[in-house]
């Protein structure tokens, strides 16, 4: 929540404190800037916390890769990943930080944090002070609840709406939400390409096998005339689908992966970013539809094989 005035801070604080459902309260210094790096400019979210040790236990800053905790130093600031990539910003570079006022800071980059959603920078209150010339002013009060529940966000609501030192308050519940149903819809979109792709793997090996067996005509009838059973004419026929099949697999287990990110990055927009893990059970998952479809073109066909008429086949003229 946001505090018109920090000598307010107290009371807003003090009347956290009797929310027995509140669990920890921090205050911190959070102001919006524009951070850009070769004239390339983004809005971000600076938060300087009061107490450097006591962020951890409100918000997770931990690297992309390992999961690493990150601690603010005083040797440099710690931006998001998708913050990076859009300013092309490593390690030991220097952002350009300006204000509202045109007042403008380079500070270095100490290390890159695991974020989804908006740019998020974080420092240090000395190197806050080092590099603007200025004592933060705590602006700010991050709360962490025992229990997360709509009735114990409505119940701090209604204990701080009517302070008039209380100017914004957000709750990451609602946050959370709004992220997850954007996401919902994007996972509407898969599905139906899910589907789509589906229907036409079905099509094609359907067409692939048709064809495959209209050319076998005479073939497969002198093999059923030999004694061949109609499963062991299928197996016959239906060999080499099997053997395609896999390798299609193969491959497209491969080629999924560049096109996942492909997809990922062009659906993304500067200020979010999508995960890039591919978890094992999604291999599974695409490998095992694939096989259904490639099944049930096979037991389509199977009827056609049983139809084809000997006789009749070995008669026809080539």
């Amino acid at each position: 929540m946001k505090i018109a005035k920090e000598q307010d801070k107290l009371e807003v604080a003090n009347t956290l404190r009797a929310n027995s459902n509140v669990e920890k309260i921090l205050s911190v210094r959070l102001k919006n800037f524009d951070a850009g790096y070769q004239e390339d400019w983004q809005k971000i979210n600076l938060i300087i916390p009061e107490d450097n040790e006591k962020l951890s236990q409100f918000i997770s800053v931990h690297s992309m890769q390992g999961k690493e905790p990150l601690k603010l130093t005083d040797d440099g600031a710690v931006i998001g990943e998708k913050l990076a990539k859009v300013l092309k910003l490593k390690v030991g570079d220097r952002m350009t930080i300006k204000d509202g006022d045109f007042k403008s800071v380079e500070v270095k980059i100490a290390a890159i944090n695991e974020n989804y959603t908006l740019h998020y920078v974080y420092m240090t209150r000395t190197l806050y002070q080092k590099e603007f010339g200025e004592k933060p002013v705590f602006n700010s009060i991050l709360v962490k609840e025992k229990n997360v529940s709509p009735e114990a966000d409505d119940e701090i609501s209604s204990q701080l709406v009517s302070k008039a030192t209380v100017i914004q308050m957000n709750f990451n519940r609602t946050n959370e939400q709004n992220f997850s149903d954007m996401v919902g819809n994007l996972n509407s979109i898969v599905l139906v390409m899910i589907i789509s792709a589906g229907a036409l793997a079905f099509v094609v090996l359907y067409n692939l096998t048709n064809i495959n067996i209209t050319e076998r005509v005479r073939e497969i009838a002198s093999i059923k005339v030999l004694g061949f059973y109609d499963l062991e004419v299928s197996e016959y026929v239906f060999r080499e689908n099997i053997i395609l099949t896999l390798v299609n697999i193969s491959i497209g287990l491969l080629g999924g992966i560049v096109l996942n990110r492909f997809v990922l990055e062009t659906a993304e927009i500067d200020v979010v970013m999508f995960g890039r893990e591919i978890y094992w059970y999604s291999y599974l998952m695409a490998a095992v539809l694939t096989v259904v479809f490639a099944v049930l073109v096979n037991l389509v066909m199977h009827y056609k094989l049983k139809r084809i008429s000997m006789i009749e086949s070995l008669k026809s003229v080539e």
